[in-house]
């Protein structure tokens, strides 16, 4: 739990756990962590952190970070090729979101 301790709030750190998960999506912490605020992603961030969640089995964690994707849409946050990376992440698990697939399909 090393960084909490160290953890000063600012977007940086978020980035850098975007950065984690995406060389390590195995990491477990770093999965708990970027899905606990996941509202603070942007779409482009929110997609690779599905895409890293997605290779490595975690399938909670990608129905997790699915959630924030009807609010990214309505805010014209999550451009096409993120949309393909989140429904290729979803897929790839097997993870089942009924409130999401019709918006990321549709």
């Amino acid at each position: 739990r090393r960084w909490q301790r160290n953890h000063s709030g600012g977007p940086g750190d978020l980035r850098e756990l975007v950065g984690q998960l995406r060389r390590n999506g195995r990491d477990k912490e770093v999965q708990t962590l970027v899905a606990s605020r996941r509202a603070e992603l942007t779409g482009k961030e929110l997609a690779l952190c599905m895409q890293a969640c997605g290779k490595a089995g975690a399938k909670n964690v990608v129905i997790l970070l699915s959630d924030e994707v009807p609010r990214l849409l309505s805010t014209h946050d999550f451009p096409p090729q993120s949309v393909a990376l989140a429904l290729n992440a979803m897929q790839r698990c097997r993870a089942r979101n009924a409130n999401v697939l019709p918006a990321l399909t549709g």
